[in-house]
């Protein structure tokens, strides 16, 4: 018997998809570059930054402010 309250075992309610963030660092000369990539592969945040580390902080902190302003990827989107 099915839970009429579970929304995964209802073959007919709406799917929702999450949209995903992701960020690389990549050394460029003597810099190390990282970008914020959406699902598409848009970057949303970019920055250069001396060190590796510094440059994993600064991808890291960007995800989580686009995730704690309630980013979504419609907001990418020209009006």
């Amino acid at each position: 018997m099915q839970n009429p309250f579970a929304p995964w075992n209802n073959p007919l309610a709406p799917v929702f998809r999450a949209s995903m963030l992701e960020f690389i660092v990549f050394k460029r000369r003597r810099n190390f570059c990282w970008q914020v990539l959406d699902q598409s592969g848009k970057t949303v945040a970019t920055g250069r930054e001396r060190t590796r580390p510094a440059a994993r902080y600064h991808a890291y902190r960007a995800l989580f402010l686009l995730l704690a302003t309630g980013w979504k990827a419609t907001n990418l989107q020209p009006h």
